[in-house]
């Protein structure tokens, strides 16, 4: 399988019980997994995985060989994926520490479960890798040389074979970010942001010492300018840290200075809000829904009962 010239290279972040998962199956001989993905993925990105919790640590090399399938059980984006693993796992702090890898943005917050890495970057976390295993070394030219197994079949009924037994890994407010995001997306309301949209937001959506939106998206509701930056709540409750409004309030005059030309429109999304947050947000001009997980929209909260 040929590296094409727009080769996506993505760190994928697991939790222990899919590392354990992870290990037994290649130490039996399996090498391709269907795996939870950003949507983006196209068959021959290159990845990495990050087990995080107890583990901490690059284990796993690999490359996607499969277009990213939405799930219609559990609505995730899945791939199948190439595997395999080096026997001496670069550790966090060691990647940190290097002065070409410890700039990526990412790794200043570490709760997601895919983000895409740079060319350099990556190429930097491949050498580190392999430097410290011979055999994962001379697996993953190999893997690189080769054309890779087809797809097995339809990734549309695809979920989780087993739960994430320690507790870690995706808390539940990221996994409703991206169903949100996707519903948002898939009723053809918004897009995704796309470089020729001169926007200076990178893909980690770092925003320095503004933080972090769950969402920045492309307006498509509009004939005008409009990026919608989204913050999301599980319950927006009265507080800094849990009211929503906070937060919107820090991210807009950083969004507005990096994407000039654009009309900034903040939007708070909870499974619920406490009625003062809802004045609140008013109070400040931001347009509040409420998510039906299970029907996948939204509703205006002040209309729930």
């Amino acid at each position: 399988m040929s590296p094409r010239a727009d080769t996506a290279h993505w760190v994928l972040s697991t939790n222990p019980d899919d590392v354990r998962n992870l290990r037994a199956q290649l130490q039996a001989g399996e090498r391709v997994f269907a795996w939870t993905v950003d949507r983006r993925s196209l068959r021959g990105d290159l990845l990495s995985v990050y087990g995080h919790g107890a583990n901490r640590a690059f284990e796993f090399l690999g490359r996607v060989i499969s277009r990213a399938t939405q799930s219609k059980v559990d609505r995730d984006w899945w791939s199948y994926i190439e595997l395999v693993r080096t026997d001496q796992p670069l550790d966090l702090a060691a990647a940190k520490g290097d002065p070409v890898l410890g700039s990526w943005p990412p790794f200043r917050m570490m709760s997601w479960t895919v983000r895409a890495m740079d060319e350099d970057r990556f190429a930097r976390l491949i050498e580190l890798m392999i430097s410290r295993s011979q055999e994962g070394g001379e697996q993953w030219s190999k893997m690189l040389s080769g054309q890779g197994p087809r797809p097995r079949g339809s990734l549309h009924r695809a979920s989780r074979g087993f739960s994430n037994t320690d507790g870690s890994g995706m808390i539940k407010e990221l996994r409703l970010q991206e169903s949100i995001e996707a519903a948002w997306v898939d009723a053809g309301s918004a897009r995704l942001v796309e470089p020729s949209d001169n926007i200076d937001i990178p893909d980690s959506r770092h925003l320095g010492t503004a933080g972090y939106p769950d969402h920045v998206l492309v307006d498509l509701e509009t004939q005008e300018r409009r990026l919608l930056v989204i913050e999301v709540k599980r319950a927006a409750r009265p507080g800094a840290a849990t009211d929503g409004v906070t937060q919107l309030r820090k991210y807009l005059p950083e969004v507005a200075r990096r994407a000039p030309g654009w009309e900034i429109k903040p939007v708070l999304v909870a499974l619920n809000f406490a009625p003062a947050v809802l004045r609140q947000a008013r109070a400040a001009d931001i347009e509040c829904w409420e998510f039906d997980v299970e029907n996948h929209c939204f509703y205006d909260p002040s209309q729930s009962s």
